[in-house]
């Protein structure tokens, strides 16, 4: 209904099937004796609709056939041909496709026979279609229906009305990535796909959706060659994290000079659960950059954190990327940090590979300090969730963490629990922190040697400090945007708005907030939703308070939003 909400929706009739896993439901073409089937592990079951009462019966799979795992469906228009059993008259014929790389063709709930897919690769996708209108004739329909499938090694095939193999597609051929040994299965895994004739959408595990260009309707003799595929955008069409969670977020920061032409100024970075970087330009929509983060003898690592800052006149911006996270029992405990360049040309360069930077927490939070400090160093704050703040110094020539001999470096372990956020003072001598048992603490980063740093400061001796970011959920400005009954977990992530008029929250139940700046005391919002999943990071554009992106921890979406004035 209205605004996209199924509150009008009522449960027409239901039904209770076995204790196997369901993969799929599928409606059956008009005419069926069944209405519906459904299938997964080891079963196909065919169910009838009368009263509001669903009622399944088992798929037979004859004395030659095992039950095995079915992994979808679809109503394929299919003609009489020679190799073709029991088909003597034009007619849709369900097929379904099978863990054992093979796609199966009914007849009513009995099997009927088998085609060949691939060995050793479950056949994860299938859809058809027969393009001609209800009243043209039977020659017109058999001409142009196709059913096209995909599986989880990345093979597309496409089949005519006989089932005779037309075209076969791999998508190593459209981004060699994706067979990556580091990557793994995920990216080229088909998970759906769709033709309209003319054009095949493939969307795979990895989070990405390919547009190719579909055989031809009277293809020449023989079957179409991999040198035939066709990229529709050179590039995926839609594309993602798509591993466990999301949470890095940052946005490079704005130059001083409005005058001076910014070439990272429409950019933003994210980081993901599944071991990738990756810029994004806020105005196409496009990854323009992207790296894998991995670590020598142990693989690819997840990644929550992110900082990006840069020197003003510089043609390169430097990346911080905060290793490490927790997914359960998939669970990589142990953090790091890595540095990376980005150049006016969007090209990523690894400058630190974080070898002498391994920490027993994985990392929560980073910030720069984007005044340079400390003999022009860079100043990098890190939050770890072993319950210590780390203070590093980034060389702005080698774009290297200072090594620990230089005692440019400091590690702060006033806090008790994991630490969840961190903000730098105007003048980056000063750092508030907090952490998961709701604690707001401060640190004094002055001095050549930080020898006040673990001293304990008031925060009535912090209340007029100007603070160069604000992304605490806890503090005087931001006491107001905690709702009656909240608790820690409610509110992941804040940030205030470059103007300081705003404040923009994300919280566990998917909700993006707009809040006056300061906000003191409980107050009206603004409230913007999207994600189906908490929200675990919010952030303003640099350079304005028009534009903000979200991410969302399980759903992995990244989300652009507009602030419109009335």
């Amino acid at each position: 209904d209205d605004g996209g909400h199924w509150s009008k929706v009522s449960m027409v009739a239901h039904g209770r099937g076995g204790k196997s896993k369901v993969s799929f439901v599928h409606w059956l073409a008009h005419g069926s004796e069944f209405k519906f089937v459904s299938g997964g592990e080891d079963h196909i079951e065919f169910w009838t609709v009368s009263g509001g009462i669903c009622r399944s019966k088992k798929g037979l799979f004859g004395g030659e056939k095992k039950p095995t795992t079915i992994t979808g469906a679809t109503n394929h228009f299919m003609g009489p041909s020679d190799h073709q059993e029991g088909v003597k008259t034009p007619g849709f014929r369900l097929i379904t496709s099978c863990a054992t790389g093979y796609l199966y063709r009914w007849d009513g709930r009995n099997f009927r026979q088998d085609y060949p897919f691939t060995e050793n690769f479950p056949v994860s996708a299938l859809a058809s279609i027969c393009e001609s209108s209800a009243n043209a004739s039977t020659e017109t329909k058999l001409g142009t229906s196709r059913l096209v499938a995909g599986n989880t090694n990345g093979t597309v095939k496409v089949f005519d009305k006989s089932m005779k193999l037309v075209a076969v597609y791999h998508l190593e051929n459209l981004s060699p990535s994706l067979f990556d040994t580091s990557v793994g299965d995920w990216r080229r895994h088909i998970r759906s796909i769709d033709t309209n004739g003319e054009r095949i959408l493939i969307g795979t595990k990895g989070s990405e959706v390919y547009e190719i260009r579909a055989p031809s309707q009277s293809p020449s003799d023989g079957v179409s060659t991999d040198e035939k595929i066709l990229n529709l955008h050179h590039r995926p069409l839609v594309q993602g994290h798509y591993k466990h969670e999301l949470w890095g977020l940052a946005f490079p920061p704005q130059l001083s000079d409005k005058s001076v032409e910014d070439p990272f100024k429409d950019l933003f970075a994210t980081t993901g659960d599944d071991g990738t970087l990756r810029i994004w330009n806020r105005r196409t929509n496009d990854v323009v950059a992207q790296a894998n983060l991995t670590m020598p003898n142990v693989g690819r690592q997840m990644s929550r954190a992110i900082a990006w800052t840069r020197k003003e006149g510089a043609n390169k911006s430097v990346l911080a990327v905060g290793l490490g996270g927790d997914a359960g029992r998939r669970s990589k405990g142990n953090g790091g940090i890595k540095i990376f360049t980005l150049d006016e040309h969007y090209e990523l360069v690894c400058t630190d590979e974080g070898e002498a930077h391994r920490l027993t927490g994985w990392v929560s939070d980073l910030k720069f300090f984007d005044s340079p400090v400390d003999d022009e160093m860079f100043r990098l704050a890190l939050a770890s969730h072993d319950n210590s703040v780390l203070i590093y110094s980034v060389d702005p020539e080698q774009f290297k963490i200072v090594s620990p001999q230089d005692k440019k470096n400091v590690i702060i372990t006033k806090h008790n629990a994991a630490v969840t956020h961190i903000d730098f003072n105007e003048y980056g001598n000063y750092l508030q922190s907090t952490d998961a048992e709701q604690n707001l603490l401060y640190h004094d980063l002055s001095g050549d040697k930080f020898e006040n740093v673990m001293k304990k400061i008031s925060p009535r001796d912090c209340a007029d400090f100007e603070w160069s970011s604000w992304t605490s959920p806890l503090g005087w400005p931001v006491q107001g945007i905690w709702s009656d009954g909240a608790d820690a977990v409610n509110i992941n992530a804040c940030h205030r708005s470059p103007s300081k008029r705003f404040l923009a929250t994300g919280d566990s139940a998917g909700r993006l907030s707009l809040f006056n700046n300061p906000c003191p005391k409980k107050a009206e919002s603004v409230e913007g939703s999207g994600h189906s999943s908490h929200v675990m990071n919010v952030r303003f554009a640099s350079d304005t308070d028009e534009v903000l992106v979200t991410c969302g921890g399980k759903d992995r979406c990244v989300m652009r939003w507009s602030l419109m004035s009335h």
